[in-house]
């Protein structure tokens, strides 16, 4: 379906695909939309131009809403069956490039408008870490003895950072005089108290970052290096980001020999939930510590099983770590 808008590229006057592209590159602009996102709309677009065109519709005009649906339920490689999230960003995929279409005339209408997918709430039971198991976690997780990047990488999401967080955390968000780290921006924009178990992971990893700068003769910016990858996040491809800070943290938890079923690295944010809970006793701390505006999702992230065997103990300091 796209290979005649593609073909148009470069002609006379924006193009239909240039123009989706162009609203999704705005909204990135104007921070409603994250980049990740937005290049993840873009391959979903281009899967579905294949789609069609595999089964001979190479119009938008000849869209119609049957075709959307058979998309929405497609199966992934292997004849995997889609999840319901990914038949919803497939609905948001095209609904919005459609609307796009539609603001230009090149369609009537839009033949996702009466489509939905219904909402499905995520069976997933939270499995926090364990305060013994975060112990094992920091102290063996190294990859090899020098290693400091997945030690800090560890800290970083046992204190409640997402992995695009984690990922953009700079050198010097890390407050040492203060035993504070920073997270996010805007809205989710936050000061969190590192503790003084947790602390020396990450300066052994600002030591190791200085030393690494003098070694190769490079002037030292803080706010330029990224504390637990070894470039910037931005000279990462977009939707590699994420998975890069995943998978240093699911090596870490290998090399721990932490492998509990239903354990991985989601589990250290958990913990963060839970530990924090514990040591708070208010669910509104937990949205602050994790930077969630719901209290709802907060909820969602502790495990009452953990609180019982866990709660009373960390919160008096014995079940901490170090």
């Amino acid at each position: 379906m796209l290979s005649l808008i593609i073909d148009r590229i470069g002609s006379v006057g924006p193009t239909e695909l240039g123009q989706i592209h162009d609203r999704w590159l705005g909204r990135v602009t104007a921070g409603s939309l994250l980049a990740s996102t937005g290049a993840r709309y873009s391959q979903v677009l281009d899967s579905f131009g294949r789609f069609a065109e595999a089964l001979g519709v190479c119009s938008p005009a000849h869209v119609t809403p049957a075709l959307c649906r058979r998309f929405l339920e497609a199966p992934l490689r292997g004849d995997q069956r889609p999840s319901t999230a990914t038949s919803r960003l497939r609905l948001t995929v095209l609904r919005s490039a459609f609307d796009a279409l539609v603001s230009t005339g090149v369609i009537g209408e839009n033949p996702t408008s009466d489509l939905a997918v219904p909402y499905a709430v995520n069976p997933r039971v939270p499995r926090p870490l364990t305060p013994l198991e975060v112990r094992r976690l920091l102290l063996a997780g190294r990859t090899a003895p020098g290693d400091s990047l997945r030690p800090a990488a560890c800290v970083l999401a046992l204190l409640g950072a997402v992995h695009g967080e984690i990922a953009f955390t700079s050198a010097a968000d890390f407050d040492e005089s203060a035993d504070q780290i920073g997270f996010g921006d805007g809205a989710t924009s936050r000061l969190v108290d590192v503790p003084p178990n947790m602390t020396p992971f990450l300066t052994r990893r600002l030591a190791h970052l200085r030393r690494t700068s003098r070694a190769k003769k490079l002037d030292w910016d803080p706010a330029l290096v990224p504390l637990v990858l070894n470039r910037s996040a931005d000279s990462y491809p977009v939707n590699s980001v994420a998975p890069t800070v995943s998978e240093n943290l699911a090596r870490a938890l290998r090399h721990a020999g932490v492998s509990r079923a239903g354990v991985g690295p989601r589990s250290l944010r958990e913990y963060a939930a839970n530990a924090t809970l514990a040591t708070t006793g208010r669910i509104e701390a937990v949205a602050q510590q994790l930077g969630l505006s719901s209290y709802d999702a907060a909820a969602r992230l502790i495990d009452p099983a953990w609180q019982k065997h866990w709660g009373e103990a960390l919160g008096d300091g014995v079940g901490c770590v170090g």
